[in-house]
């Protein structure tokens, strides 16, 4: 009873903020059930940042969005290998041209072209955020450097009505499409006013739940989950 009626309690001065290292420390046992009765209200701050401001989103959670969204548009773009069979000539022992089937990897990095955010989560231990994403990579980054590859390849230029080329694209366009959606997760830190993100985990096939988070449970087992989505 002591417990709910603490957790009630922090219902009360609704405009009195309480740090999560707090909240955490003053729940250590039931730090979910505590995060969960301020969630969405304006009580709940990091670092004087609030998640949530009124109906709307507060500044702790738009700058660690922002923040991502920074690293993944300047920092390493996602590396992507697609095997495939590509067909090209060899000079054979007469002078002439054999075709022959080559097995070869096609490797791209492409830049993020939408994402979804869809975790938070929090480390105590090190009062750091972490803000996981659903990644969906730029098609016409998968087109420009196939094109260049395949020319690499084949000493061909890549021609669409071409029917063993466009046989090679489909390849790899089939594969990429089953690939095409990864989880990415930062590691946000606050400075002052400044939030700052670097990649908690490399990005993984899937999206964030059905690739990245595995990982990521692994690799920073403090973790606690505040948002699952």
């Amino acid at each position: 009873m002591s417990l709910l009626q603490e957790l009630l309690s922090l219902h009360e001065a609704p405009e009195v903020p309480i740090e999560l290292k707090d909240l955490i420390k003053a729940f250590p046992n039931h730090h979910s059930k505590a995060i969960s009765k301020l969630w969405g209200g304006k009580r709940l701050v990091w670092h004087g940042d609030r998640f949530f401001d009124g109906h709307d989103l507060g500044p702790a959670y738009l700058k660690s969005i922002a923040a991502a969204h920074y690293e993944m548009k300047n920092g390493d773009p996602i590396e992507v290998n697609l095997p495939f069979q590509v067909k090209a000539s060899e000079d054979d022992e007469d002078g002439g041209h054999d075709i022959t089937e080559v097995d070869f990897t096609f490797h791209a990095e492409i830049e993020p072209r939408d994402t979804q955010e869809c975790y938070l989560g929090y480390d105590p231990k090190k009062d750091k955020l972490y803000i996981g994403f659903d990644v969906w990579l730029d098609e016409n980054g998968l087109n420009e450097q196939f094109d260049k590859a395949f020319e690499d390849e084949t000493g061909e230029q890549h021609d669409l009505d071409n029917e063993d080329h466009q046989a090679t694209y489909q390849e790899v366009w089939d594969a990429f499409k089953k690939h095409t959606m990864y989880g990415m997760v930062f590691e946000i830190s606050h400075d002052g006013d400044e939030y700052t993100a670097e990649e908690a985990v490399a990005p993984m096939q899937g999206g964030f739940y059905r690739g990245t988070r595995k990982i990521f449970q692994h690799q920073h087992p403090n973790v606690i989950d505040i948002r699952l989505d």
